[in-house]
């Protein structure tokens, strides 16, 4: 489960905003790319390079998921920081194939293909 944190954002917004996943409505894409210049396809970049407009956009949108009223002057005055995405912990990855046979295994007399791409 994703979260938005919201700490020092005058009025009194301070909190924890849950939201199931990071999908978003095309009414709430639209919502970011308004505040933010941000579009759908860029949204997960602009986030990982801590632009500012894309957290405000997407603080915007939760929000308003949440019924709570606020005003955006004040995401856009708060200080950087406090408004933070967390996105949970990521799914357990599974180990990567091993890239050497097993023992006992010979790539030669399996019709292995050779590192060279011949047979």
């Amino acid at each position: 489960m994703a979260t938005l944190v919201i700490e020092g954002v005058f009025p009194a917004w301070d909190g924890r905003y849950e939201f199931p996943d990071f999908s978003f409505t095309n009414g709430e894409l639209y919502r970011i790319k308004q505040l933010s210049g941000i579009r759908a396809g860029e949204l997960i970049e602009a986030l990982e390079a801590n632009d500012t407009a894309a957290y405000v956009g997407v603080a915007a949108v939760i929000l308003g998921r949440h019924n709570v009223l606020f005003e955006e002057q004040y995401l856009w005055n708060a200080h950087v920081g406090s408004i933070v995405i967390d996105l949970g912990e990521p799914d357990a990855v599974p180990p990567p194939l091993p890239l050497v046979p097993a023992s006992g295994d010979d790539e030669s007399s399996s019709g292995g293909v050779s590192e060279t791409g011949g047979e």
